[in-house]
């Protein structure tokens, strides 16, 4: 059985085009030529909308969603951050959060996640098989190699020499202004553990020679705008970096972070002067190359997955600009591997045809469908907080 999509304009960073599209055993089958529904199959008019490929999160801890943002001063780096937030004498809401059990904590990153029309997240930290790999709201990367960072976690070479070579190898780095942390390019590079598969995330601390050895080293570097600002008054002059290396963007929990996404992506651009255009590519097609997930996500093609992303177009906004726009609520329909997850309530029947579990929310003044497990997460979580949720999901 395969949907037929008709008479949407599909938009990635490549192109922008009216054809129908064909989404069968889970992938992208068909873009265009002559389509219709055979017995059994289901079509979808949707003139008036807008198709993106889902989005990539490339930088998140799943498990740090509930916090709200910590920290109420300018740092000099994560360190110094990490240190004073969590100190002996840290918000009483931290330890209120920490007894919230991992599993739930990853499961609300997740929904947040698909909230905001991503399908694919990158988990900076150990991959929890037995909570991510079962019905999970989006699709959690999980060939990879990674070391939080060169001041915190296990010995970062040896992290590095376990990763497989085809794998990227992902750590904090130069996360931060002072020479602390402008060191630390240099040091990684002595460990032997910045090679073609290692991705940087932040990078802030980078200098104009670190930026060069990067493009000719590593296979690109993450950028957390949000959440740069929010500890350090500053970010990457990424106009510059960008001409050097490929860039995706992640968007490093709500603890220092916006609450998701769509949010990001907004501050990216305005932050960056950057055009929709660059963004998109951020979170989808360069997104996926540097997590080495390209021959699976990140464009809309044939022969890979289906994460769609459909919301409804906009006369005075070009298409791209027009994802920038949207809020949670404004977002019409988000498949996962060909199966929807995430939608307005006129898509039932889609959701029925599919074998989707559905449950109704509500998303701002909107009604919503979303794959079951939502309104118990949260009516869980909330009690375990006494009733209050520091960053709410719906």
């Amino acid at each position: 059985m395969a949907i037929i999509i008709d008479e949407a304009t599909l938009v990635t960073p490549e192109r922008v085009l009216i054809a129908p599209l064909r989404i069968l055993n889970a992938l992208v089958d068909q873009i265009g030529g002559w389509l219709r529904p055979d017995q059994g199959d289901i079509l979808l008019r949707l003139p008036g909308h807008l198709i993106f490929p889902g989005l990539i999160n490339a930088h998140d801890h799943l498990e740090c969603n509930l916090f709200p943002r910590l920290g109420n001063r300018t740092y000099s780096n994560a360190y110094e951050w990490g240190k004073e937030t969590f100190s002996r004498q840290r918000e009483p809401v931290i330890d209120a959060i920490l007894r919230v059990p991992m599993h739930k904590r990853l499961l609300w990153g997740g929904y947040k996640n698909l909230l905001s029309g991503v399908t694919t997240v990158a988990h900076h930290g150990i991959y929890v098989a037995r909570t991510l790999d079962h019905g999970f709201p989006v699709r959690v990367l999980r060939d990879y190699g990674w070391s939080h960072s060169l001041g915190l976690g296990e010995n970062v070479r040896r992290a590095y020499l376990r990763t497989i070579p085809d794998h990227p190898f992902l750590i904090h780095l130069a996360e931060g202004v002072d020479d602390v942390v402008a060191k630390e390019l240099r040091l990684l590079d002595m460990m032997g553990a910045m090679r073609s598969n290692t991705v940087v995330v932040h990078g802030l601390g980078l200098s104009n020679s670190d930026i060069a050895l990067l493009s000719r080293r590593v296979s690109g570097l993450i950028w957390c705008p949000s959440s740069n600002l929010f500890l350090f008054g500053k970010t990457l002059d990424i106009g510059r970096v960008k001409r050097q290396i490929k860039v995706a963007l992640g968007t490093d929990a709500t603890m220092t972070g916006v609450p998701n996404m769509l949010s990001e992506l907004r501050a990216a651009t305005e932050i960056g002067a950057l055009s929709a255009y660059e963004v998109l590519k951020m979170v989808t097609s360069s997104a996926a190359e540097i997590l080495r997930i390209a021959g699976l996500t990140g464009r809309m093609r044939e022969g890979l997955a289906a994460d769609l992303l459909v919301i409804r177009e906009n006369a005075a906004s070009s298409p791209h600009q027009r994802l920038l726009d949207i809020n949670r609520e404004d977002i019409r329909l988000v498949f996962r591997a060909g199966v929807p997850c995430f939608g307005d309530e006129d898509f039932q029947d889609l959701f029925e045809f599919c074998g989707v579990d559905f449950e109704r929310i509500q998303v701002g003044d909107t009604d919503k469908l979303i794959v079951r497990g939502l309104n118990e997460l949260v009516e869980t979580v909330s009690d375990m907080l006494g009733g209050a949720l520091p960053q709410r999901l719906i």
